[in-house]
């Protein structure tokens, strides 16, 4: 009888699963962005970059130098 039931709402379980991951993929996603833009990832600061990195680059933040690993 379990079985005939889960077969019965296997579509919506499938969906819901899918809702459920994408939910838990954005927040991850989210608090790595935040994590790189306040240099911080996870509560663990980076380590300061080089001086002639930050002269060659025009940044003293590390990880980003156009944003597109931020915005990826």
């Amino acid at each position: 009888m379990a079985a005939r039931i889960l077969r019965a709402h296997a579509n919506r379980f499938n969906t819901a699963v899918r809702i459920s991951l994408a939910r838990e993929a954005h927040r991850y996603r989210k608090a790595m962005v935040q994590g790189i833009r306040n240099q911080a990832p996870g509560g663990r600061k980076f380590r300061p970059i080089s001086p002639i990195t930050k002269f060659l680059k025009g940044s003293s933040k590390a990880l980003i130098d156009t944003g597109d690993l931020r915005n990826a």
